[in-house]
């Protein structure tokens, strides 16, 4: 695994977001979020910030509210595309 992209990665997150919360908390025009969530897509490549402000924060997919960060989503996508060791299509004997 680049641990150089893993490195940037996690600068990227420490750098921004705080801005993405702070964005789905104004959001909300005075409402409280009961939930944010960091929610990974159907293929577990990259990540989404999600949020809800009902009580249904368990089914997490009904969630209509949702925002991909360039810095949370696709350099993950990238990080997951360039390492061998993460193959999701890959049968490992289990």
């Amino acid at each position: 695994m680049d641990l150089v992209r893993l490195d940037q990665f996690s600068k990227g997150c420490s750098e921004n977001l705080a801005d993405s919360i702070d964005e789905i908390l104004k959001s909300g025009n005075g409402k409280k979020p009961m939930a944010i969530g960091f929610i990974t897509t159907d293929d577990f490549y990259g990540f989404y910030l999600s949020w809800e402000y009902t009580n249904n924060i368990e089914e997490y997919y009904d969630w209509e509210q949702g925002i991909e960060p360039d810095f949370l989503y696709q350099p993950l996508v990238d990080i997951v595309d360039s390492c061998e060791e993460i193959d999701f299509c890959n049968n490992v004997g289990w």
